[in-house]
């Protein structure tokens, strides 16, 4: 979804040259390389069978997880805020 939006809102820009589509798209797009690069190798971890994390690691990733996901909550929720703000623009 981050991907068709993206993409929707470079179609967007492309055609009405508002630099706020593309910046509201690839802030929406960061969520992809976030939760790859950097929530990933905690989830890894977390669900990892052969090596299960100790139950005090545990609630630390799992403390870990629960603000990097409040990041990427954050940055969709930018990155719509950008969009919706250049859906009312428009008008």
């Amino acid at each position: 979804m981050a991907v068709v939006c993206f993409l929707a809102c470079g179609i967007l820009w492309f055609s009405t040259h508002r630099a706020g589509w593309i910046m509201g798209g690839a802030i929406v797009v960061l969520v992809i390389p976030f939760t790859l690069v950097i929530i990933m190798p905690t989830n890894r971890i977390l669900l990892d069978s052969s090596s299960p994390p100790d139950d005090k690691q545990a609630s630390l990733l799992l403390k870990k997880w629960g603000h990097l996901h409040g990041v990427r909550t954050v940055l969709g929720l930018a990155g719509f805020v950008v969009i919706l703000l250049q859906l009312i623009q428009g008008r």
